[in-house]
């Protein structure tokens, strides 16, 4: 393909990108409050008129004329953007007139660390898109922004990396590199803050709506209900009724990724089915239905899970505090769909009354390094776990969730067996 074509192809892509998320509020403006072109030409005092690939004309209330503009340089080349061509787009944006312009460059290779650096000192930003569906994906993890700053800056300046499961955007903004395009237009505005503030007053929020903990729970009971035959709940079912194909593979794309749903796709991945146990995979099964459920993808693409966060506890484009309600909903609606709260009780409750294990006052159940109580454990969540197909993690977490139980510190997870 010749050089012109592949560029053409970068062009129209971001072009129809950017359009999409304006029109769905993710850059952060509102539709009637932008313009947006291909190919527009802009004037210099220097060189008369210049254009600019794609260009995002944002106005404030009741101005005829751009309050400021994004320029696009695409870059669609075999190897990394050399610095030299930084230098080029970074002389043309300065040179147009309209002062409040900002500067983004695209690739779907990367960029020579010079041409990063100098993108950083002249405040362009910088925006890689992996040729792998250009998808926003959510995920979950340990430590997980120092690792996932370490692999923004590893995609940015490597031509060859491959995909571990952080999504299709790498970008560099003047100040921090993100995953987020949000940071990366309101990252280009810092050095004007009343024109951010401005800037940010547009954004037209994408409410997370609220769903309370009893509404989640009805609704996972009622899946179980519907969905379970002797207290052995069919997944596949569900995901047949929902409209997805579910792939189960042994690949493993890293050590951490288990589960990925793709709402444009409709499918289900399930990875490393010989490395993850069966109850971990049937959470993160879960977990992705749940998010299917609950209609998530009207707020991203698609999502995926990494086994570091199997519980029904850990919350950590929207906002941060918006990912972390979405999180909760379908972790939460996930652990309810597994353990509903009637049958779980129900289950309890039976072995409580045929061990003769009595409240001592904590809660029904009260677990810590005495003898009596880890045999106690023993008889009573280590069948619950088998009888549900979960987690011995998650089976805890959903115990004291319910007041059922509480377990102590000194309750080390190695002692469970």
């Amino acid at each position: 393909m010749n050089t012109t074509k592949k560029g053409n192809e970068l062009e129209e892509y971001t072009y129809n990108y950017l359009q999409a998320l304006i029109k769905n509020g993710s850059l952060g403006v509102i539709e009637k409050n932008c313009k947006i072109f291909k190919q527009k030409a802009y004037s210099s005092l220097e060189r008369g008129l210049i254009y600019f690939d794609v260009s995002i004309e944002v106005f404030f209330e009741n101005q005829e004329t751009p309050s400021f503009l994004f320029l696009f340089e695409c870059k669609n080349y075999a190897n990394k953007v050399p610095v030299d061509d930084i230098q080029v787009f970074s002389d043309n944006v300065s040179k147009v007139a309209h002062h409040n312009s900002k500067a983004i460059c695209i690739t779907t290779k990367g960029f020579q660390r010079g041409a990063e650096k100098l993108a950083k000192s002249r405040k362009i930003g910088l925006w890689k898109i992996l040729n792998d569906g250009h998808e926003t994906i959510l995920n979950r993890r340990f430590n997980r922004e120092i690792d996932k700053t370490n692999e923004i800056i590893s995609c940015l300046t490597d031509s060859n990396y491959v995909p571990k499961g952080y999504g299709s955007n790498f970008i560099q903004t003047p100040f921090r590199v993100t995953t987020c395009l949000i940071d990366l237009f309101s990252d280009l505005l810092l050095d004007n803050h009343e024109l951010r503030d401005r800037y940010l007053q547009l954004f037209k929020k994408q409410k997370i709506p609220y769903i309370s903990k009893s509404k989640l729970s009805i609704l996972g009971q009622d899946f179980f209900n519907k969905y379970s035959k002797d207290s052995k709940l069919n997944l596949e079912l569900i995901a047949k009724d929902l409209n997805l194909e579910v792939i189960k593979t042994e690949t493993l794309l890293n050590k951490k990724l288990i589960a990925e749903i793709n709402f444009q796709t409709n499918i289900v991945m399930l990875f490393g089915i010989n490395t993850f146990s069966p109850q971990q995979l049937n959470f993160a099964f879960a977990h992705e239905l749940a998010h299917k459920i609950l209609s998530h993808d009207k707020f991203f693409i698609s999502e995926t899970q990494l086994i570091d966060q199997q519980s029904t506890g850990h919350t950590n484009l929207i906002s941060g505090q918006d990912i972390s309600r979405l999180e909760f909903q379908a972790n939460f609606l996930a652990a309810c769909i597994l353990l509903p709260d009637t049958r779980l009780k129900q289950v309890f409750f039976n072995l409580l009354e045929h061990y003769d294990i009595k409240n001592k006052g904590f809660c029904p159940l009260y677990i810590d390094e005495q003898p009596c109580n880890k045999d106690n454990y023993v008889k009573v969540c280590m069948p619950i776990a088998e009888l549900f197909s979960v987690s011995q993690e998650t089976l805890k977490i959903r115990l004291e969730e319910l007041g059922l139980a509480k377990f102590e510190s000194s309750f080390d997870k190695k002692t469970q067996i």
